[in-house]
């Protein structure tokens, strides 16, 4: 009998934290899953750290698998394909799950019938609370909705399990060739075709910060998060939350504020392809935050002054 669910894992140059994710895998309290690493094209160690991994815990069910790197949207592909269970969970090769993360997902969907569990996520190390266990039956296009507010929530997409049938019959793949999004775009579309939600409110998924990661590099490929943002209002349709509107305007504020930061060449490529203006006005509409509020104010009377008021904040 095949295990109940499969937790999938991307690997590029992680030699000096997967053994750190795979130990939080051993450490489950729910113990019916595999483990399904794709080890995608890795430069480094990870592939030999790894196969030492599965020497020293036979009783894991471990499954690598090595190919050409194409970047960690292929690489889930991959997996995907490798997959056989009822239900599939993610895990990158830099984070961790509490110890009840998919005891807590797995008994719930089973109990509910949901077609998705989602917690909460946190930075760096869990806190030593107890687990609540807090549940709420949410209907998916509510989850969406907290999902657009994402940082807000502490949502992210690797802290759901989903149901493996619903993710082959509606042919969902992650994006490749894309560097942001890719996995957002995938939670979204596959929300869209749930009928059922658990929301879990705990911290069972913990974000590893690493100074070197993507996010804190100013890159004009981070306008794909706008991109894909428009896609999934395309796929859900009539049916997309409002505060999508607000969730791209957004998206454009952070890509403006990090062009802002750079050497002005961005800035304005970027403020000559986007309506910069309209999700600005939003902005000052919409927003919570003071600070961004402030700032879309101040584009909508100078851009200029926009752009060098970030230049001195972000020096300071």
């Amino acid at each position: 009998m095949s295990p109940k669910v499969s937790v999938i894992i991307p690997c590029y140059n992680a030699e000096k934290t997967i053994g750190r994710t795979l130990d939080s895998l051993e450490r489950q309290t729910y113990k019916d899953l595999c483990i399904v690493i794709v080890n995608d094209g890795s430069k480094d160690d990870t592939k030999i750290v790894i196969e030492k991994y599965m020497e020293h815990h036979p009783e894991m069910d471990i499954r690598l698998s090595s190919t050409k790197n194409g970047g960690v949207s292929k690489a889930r592909n991959i997996a995907l394909g490798l997959c056989d269970t009822e239900y599939i969970a993610f895990l990158d090769a830099d984070d961790m799950y509490h110890p009840e993360f998919l005891g807590i997902h797995i008994k719930l969907m089973e109990a509910k019938g949901v077609d998705i569990s989602m917690a909460r996520y946190c930075w760096n190390e869990f806190t030593e609370s107890k687990i609540k266990r807090k549940v709420s039956d949410v209907m998916p296009v509510d989850l969406l909705d907290m999902y657009f507010h994402k940082r807000e929530n502490k949502l992210t997409f690797g802290g759901c399990v989903y149901k493996h049938s619903i993710i082959t019959e509606n042919h969902l793949w992650f994006s490749v060739g894309i560097k942001y999004g890719e996995d957002s775009e995938f939670f979204c579309k596959y929300l869209y075709h749930c009928e059922s939600a658990a929301f879990v409110d705990d911290e069972l998924y913990c974000y590893i910060e690493e100074s070197n990661s993507a996010m804190h590099k100013v890159d004009y490929a981070k306008t794909q998060n706008i991109e894909m943002f428009q896609r999934v209002k395309s796929y859900w349709g009539n049916k997309v939350p409002k505060s999508c509107n607000y969730i791209i305007a957004r998206a454009i504020w952070s890509c403006l504020k990090d062009f802002a930061s750079g050497d002005g060449e961005y800035y304005d490529k970027f403020r000559a392809e986007y309506d910069v203006t309209t999700a600005m006005k939003i902005l000052v509409e919409e927003e919570k935050e003071k600070a961004v509020k402030i700032t879309a104010v101040m584009y909508l009377v100078s851009p200029c002054g926009f752009k060098n008021t970030i230049r001195i904040l972000t020096k300071v």
